[in-house]
């Protein structure tokens, strides 16, 4: 595996990205295999840009996911041991996004122990510079492709109350399969260490049917825009951070 570099220096407080996942402008970064985050620069439209590569992670880019989280504020940052079981316990569940051998994208989930067919979506993070180009939805669509996701038929999430960037992203990923998504408390603010963090609200999205969706299709590499203007033309605008 090729040596990483650092990522660049995280973005100023006006640069700063949005809530949790910050979806509608992009859920946060990452910097992967030979990624030199600096020069992650995203193009200026998604028909024109160069191919992106999703991938499962592996365990060498957890310290660079590591450093990705801890530079997307508000993002709750783990441990690097987290990230290292991440990217071998469920990197069949877990996504990388490449541009020009930098990781610019990355997303955790995880099957529920108890329900093996609801996917856990736990962290959603793509690089300032490449947020707005619908970057989160499509890396969650990527591990939906898998066929051996195949069998997931709803989708969970946790979403603070003023986080409207990530309820839109989920909203927008039910609406582009045809699935609901309903609402519930899930975790009081009084749960967390931190009196000031926020409650978690639970996302649930279904019914899924990932084999009529993506029977034919296999994770691959693609070219920035295809997937999105796909999605366009079935489903209207896509939501920027999904």
């Amino acid at each position: 595996m090729k040596s990483h570099t650092p990522l660049p220096t995280p973005p100023t407080p006006s640069q700063a990205p949005s809530p949790l996942f910050t979806p509608a402008t992009e859920p946060n970064t990452a910097t992967a295999p030979n990624a030199n985050p600096a020069k992650a620069k995203a193009p200026a439209s998604l028909t024109t840009s160069p191919r992106i590569r999703f991938r499962a992670p592996k365990a060498p880019d957890a310290q660079h996911i590591h450093q990705l989280i801890k530079a997307c504020p508000p993002l709750d940052l783990n441990s690097c041991y987290a990230y290292l079981l991440q990217t071998t316990h469920h990197a069949h569940t877990c996504v990388i996004a490449e541009h020009e051998d930098t990781l610019i994208g990355y997303v955790s989930g995880y099957r529920l122990p108890h329900s093996a067919q609801t996917l856990f979506i736990w962290q959603v993070a793509v690089h300032p510079r490449w947020r707005g180009h619908n970057l989160g939805g499509r890396m969650i669509n990527e591990v939906l492709k898998r066929s051996h996701c195949h069998d997931i038929r709803s989708i969970e999430t946790t979403v603070s109350p003023d986080n409207l960037a990530s309820e839109n992203l989920f909203r927008k990923l039910a609406g582009q399969h045809g699935a609901e998504c309903n609402t519930e408390q899930f975790f009081g603010n009084e749960l967390f260490s931190d009196a000031s963090h926020e409650p978690e609200h639970l996302f649930r999205i279904s019914p899924l049917h990932l084999h009529a969706r993506f029977g034919n299709q296999h994770p691959s590499t693609e070219r920035s825009g295809t997937h999105s203007q796909a999605l366009r033309q079935a489903h209207g605008p896509v939501n920027e951070a999904i």
